[in-house]
């Protein structure tokens, strides 16, 4: 995380919180949100960590800013802690993060996040899953990791998993082994029946009731 990565996310925080909280002046955090200014507070000991080398108390400060305010410039810091840290994996999956919530984030910005997740490609395993219905309910070892068709791999340990989808109460799983450093695909088949728009269902045919005779007369 360059010291001009670092200041723009901090500068971008400050300025987006700052009109709920006032959060850029932390003398003034008696008059203000407390929990914003908590927050402000935490990044700000994140980002002093990160700079002293001192990675595992950045990660948890960053960790604990996020708790409190669930923004994504705070997910860019959170995810390249974590790298440094020795946790590629929630490095990786916090970075894909960061790019998924925060459009409106820098270049640098997003190129240190697409670094930071091609190290973790390196260091960690990850899944790829593919599913024949969209708007699925994902999960790996019964943790949700999003709604199908989900674009970016998710970062998770070396060794053996369970992935899962669930659409209108039907859910598939399938086991597979995820390697360091190697991309594993997983293909989940619902076999959902879903109907085609605009293209109406077909009527059933009517079959035509056989003529009834006329009371009194002869049949």
């Amino acid at each position: 995380m360059t010291k001009f990565i670092r200041t723009c996310a901090l500068i971008g925080l400050l300025t987006t919180l700052a009109p709920f909280a006032g959060m850029v002046a932390p003398a003034h955090a008696q008059q203000q949100d407390p929990v914003t200014a908590l927050a402000g507070q935490k990044f700000i000991e994140g980002v002093q960590a990160y700079d002293a080398g001192q990675y595992e108390t950045a990660r948890a400060a960053f960790l604990q800013a996020y708790a409190l305010k669930r923004h994504p410039l705070v997910l860019l810091n959170l995810g390249q802690s974590e790298l440094k840290a020795g946790y590629p994996v929630d490095g990786g999956n916090h970075l894909q993060q960061f790019l998924r919530d925060h459009k409106t984030a820098s270049s640098a910005q997003k190129a240190a996040a697409r670094a930071g997740i091609a190290d973790a490609k390196k260091r960690a395993g990850f899944v790829i899953l593919i599913v024949d219905t969209d708007g699925s309910q994902l999960a790996i070892d019964g943790r949700p990791v999003g709604t199908s068709p989900l674009l970016d791999p998710v970062f998770l340990k070396a060794g053996r998993h369970q992935a899962s989808a669930t659409y209108s109460g039907r859910t598939v799983k399938s086991g597979f082994s995820a390697r360091r450093g190697v991309a594993s695909p997983v293909t989940l088949n619902l076999a959902v029946p879903r109907s085609v728009p605009g293209v109406p269902a077909p009527t059933p045919a009517v079959v035509p009731a056989a003529p009834q005779p006329i009371p009194g007369t002869a049949p």
